[in-house]
């Protein structure tokens, strides 16, 4: 698994070939192909490993607690896990590869889906009006896509963001999720 996720992350999803995974394991590509029946397959296992790693923070909004101190620990924890550069390179690569196939997206989808309606969730602890699920689940959806987006743009830039930066977007999530600006 860790010589394919290297093989995806250098080469990319359609460049790298189940021989080129062999190599960067040091095995015979047999025995890949003993443990797996394709690329398709470890893509597969890959969006396995990533449901186990987005259970963490589903859990978290999910938690007991100040909704405001949940939503706070979840954009840090989630940017600083997006902000990894191989967790940020591999989901671009699976973006990319998604947006041709949509076996792969479906993959994907599902884990993300899950993050959105845990998300979504904590958004209906703030927002106590009749703004109804589907616009809960839109400003879920575009929380993590600052959140990540940024996350991408830290790596590009090779760094982490610096606390202002952090600060800046745990208000800026707040203001989303309660649908108001927050002072400061």
């Amino acid at each position: 698994m860790e010589a394919a996720v290297s093989c995806f992350i250098k080469q990319g999803y359609h460049q790298t070939g189940m021989r080129d995974v062999a190599a960067q394991a040091g095995v015979s590509l047999g025995n890949v192909y003993n443990h797996f029946a394709g690329k398709e397959e470890i893509l597969a296992t890959i969006a396995g490993l990533e449901a186990e790693e987005l259970a963490v923070f589903v859990s978290q909004l999910r938690g007991e607690g100040d909704p405001t101190l949940r939503l706070e620990r979840f954009v840090a924890d989630y940017a600083a896990y997006s902000g990894q550069a191989d967790n940020a390179l591999l989901s671009l690569e699976i973006v990319a590869a998604a947006a041709r196939e949509p076996k792969m997206a479906a993959l994907f989808l599902g884990n993300r889906q899950k993050l959105v309606e845990a998300l979504a969730a904590l958004v209906g602890e703030f927002r106590q009006s009749a703004d109804g699920l589907a616009a809960q689940e839109e400003v879920a959806r575009l929380l993590l896509d600052t959140i990540e987006g940024q996350a991408i743009r830290m790596v590009i830039e090779g760094r982490k963001p610096n606390k202002s930066e952090m600060s800046t977007l745990q208000h800026f999530a707040l203001a989303a999720v309660s649908g108001g600006a927050i002072a400061d």
